[in-house]
């Protein structure tokens, strides 16, 4: 007689509330013991259970993040476990997505699924269709009573009552009628916090003068019987108690707001004042903050606390200016960083300038020029000399690429900055860079090369600036200038974008005997060319020489310029 095989049953049970999970026997037990006398049914399939069990008690089933749940997939994925067993579908998944990427895991890994109530085995083909027609229904339901309970809570705001939540300062729950009353002493501390305000205009001066007083946000206990203590007061926690509307009495529900059940702890006058005071300090919320683009975002950190800077601004009138704060310090009251605010767009001139006197350098443009053999030196010097110019010509998407495809990081001071270029190798090139004397390598290893540039901050016109050595006094010679133009409008005649001078001098509204001189410098020798980006120029070649004709022998012009 051949030997029955054995089939490794694993049983999943799990409960949505954690109610009743104490008692010795729950609903766990229940369907765990129901299973496993379904499973002994089996036995001369060869069926036995697996001694691990699987249980998710006070865990929804609307999706799969279930410590149990987990451990499950895990053994499957170890091939421990050959048939899974439950006492109803939903207890496995609630969403027919989530049930159907179960199904589909089991499937891959040959295991078969079992629910006991339901009669339901998708070993066979007519359990498989039977199955998916009831967790149709399953979710059916889930939505059903979704949307009875938001519509419950809807209805029950619209009445002005208070539907639950964590504690709120100020108010404790009535057990009975599940109210919220006053508690007169934390009364006198929301009171104390709109009053302050008022004062300082300051949420983190507020919090700050709360805390010097050893005052802390509620304690409570909660239904298990556990102490929650209070803790020290932060900026966001003030801006929370100045904008919920349950101290004026009302009940928010989505956007619009009801007249609630409660009895009001401020009084509309200081409600409406606070406001005031909070619409004129208007500064950027988080989801602004992070939809704010930059293209350096996310690589700025502090040099101090190690923390990363992210964008805010703040608003005068219409107009908004920028800055990069330090993120970790703005979360702490007691902000001991010494690094302010950094305005966003001098700062990032001083890393896209850093950024094209390294691709200036004689070895970077000779690395470029191999690795693109179809340009000549000269016209890849000419992108370069403009840098700016260069970078506003891009796409934000390509700016941001570009920056993390070549800078690491870069570590803000209040006196210099460390950019951290991923660029292995480059250590000629950026000694090239100390020729000037500004640009010092404070780094050097085998994955980073780190440039230390030198600036201030200061105020000026009432706002914060950075002033660095190269920004501040160093400007794109007009010769040069007058190149990069060159090359560009001589680029729009080849690709047939204009007809001909006259058309590109129309276009431009400038004088075409201009426009003409002005392209013939493309026909510079790249020696020429080279020493005008880089500012070494010959005596003899100016905007007034190139007025006129140009040779078209380039040893010929070497002579007539030097």
């Amino acid at each position: 007689m051949d030997e029955i095989k054995k089939v490794r049953c694993a049983i999943y049970t799990r409960k949505s509330h954690e109610d009743g999970l104490e008692q010795e026997f729950n609903s766990l037990d229940a369907q765990y013991e129901a299973a496993e006398n379904y499973v002994a049914s089996q036995k001369f399939k060869g069926w036995e259970v697996l001694p691990e069990r699987y249980d998710d008690g006070g865990f929804s089933g609307g999706n799969t993040s279930r410590p149990a749940l987990q451990r499950l997939m895990d053994d499957v994925r170890s091939g421990k476990v050959d048939i899974v067993v439950v006492y109803k579908l939903d207890r496995l998944s609630r969403s027919l997505l989530d049930f159907m990427n179960l199904a589909d895991f089991f499937e891959q890994h040959s295991v078969s699924f079992v629910s006991v109530t339901q009669d339901i085995n998708t070993s066979t083909s007519a359990g498989r269709m039977m199955l998916n027609i009831l967790m149709t229904f399953a979710q059916y339901e889930r939505e059903v009573i979704a949307e009875r309970i938001r519509d419950k809570i809807a209805g029950a705001k619209r009445r002005g009552k208070h539907c639950g939540g964590m504690p709120v300062l100020g108010y404790d729950t009535d057990k009975d009628t599940k109210k919220l009353v006053i508690n007169e002493e934390e009364a006198e501390l929301v009171k104390l916090i709109y009053d302050l305000y008022l004062q300082h205009a300051s949420a983190k001066q507020v919090a700050i003068e709360l805390n010097k007083r050893g005052l802390r946000t509620k304690s409570w206990i909660t239904r298990k019987g556990k102490k929650r203590d209070g803790n020290v007061f932060t900026g966001q926690q003030v801006n929370s108690t100045l904008n919920n509307v349950l101290y004026i009495g009302r009940i928010k529900h989505r956007d619009k707001t009801y007249e609630g059940e409660h009895e009001a702890i401020i009084d509309k006058n200081t409600w409406n004042e606070v406001h005031q005071l909070l619409k004129g300090n208007l500064v950027a919320s988080v989801s602004s903050k992070n939809a704010t683009f930059s293209t350096f975002k996310g690589l700025l950190r502090c040099g101090y606390c190690g923390g990363a800077l992210g964008i805010t601004y703040t608003q005068k009138k219409a107009k908004r200016y920028y800055y990069y704060i330090c993120r970790k310090e703005e979360k702490h009251i007691d902000n001991c960083c010494p690094l302010v605010r950094i305005p966003c767009g001098d700062i990032e001139k001083v890393i896209i300038h850093e950024l094209g006197r390294l691709f200036r350098t004689p070895t970077m443009l000779l690395n470029i020029s191999n690795a693109t053999p179809e340009l000549e030196t000269s016209q890849i010097a000419e992108v370069f000399s403009s840098i700016d110019f260069f970078w506003s010509e891009m796409f934000p998407g390509e700016q941001t690429r570009l920056a993390r495809l070549l800078v690491e990081n870069v570590i803000v001071f209040r006196d210099k900055l460390h950019i951290n270029i991923k660029k292995p190798g480059l250590e000629a090139i950026v000694r090239e860079l100390e020729i000037d004397g500004d640009t010092d390598i404070n780094n050097l290893d085998d994955e980073l090369v780190t440039l230390t540039v030198p600036l201030k901050i200061k105020r000026q016109h009432g706002r914060k600036i950075i002033i660095s050595p190269k920004t501040d006094t160093q400007e794109l010679d007009p010769l040069a200038k007058r190149l990069a133009q060159a090359h560009q409008w001589n680029n729009m005649l080849i690709s047939g974008e204009v007809t001909s001078v006259k058309d590109l001098a129309n276009r431009l509204n400038l004088d075409s005997a201009k426009v003409g001189h002005t392209i013939r410098m493309t026909t510079l020798a790249p020696e020429l060319q080279h020493a005008v980006l880089s500012g070494n120029c010959p005596a003899g070649l100016n905007t007034n020489t190139i007025r006129k004709a140009i040779p078209e022998d380039w040893l010929e012009q070497m002579k007539i310029y030097q």
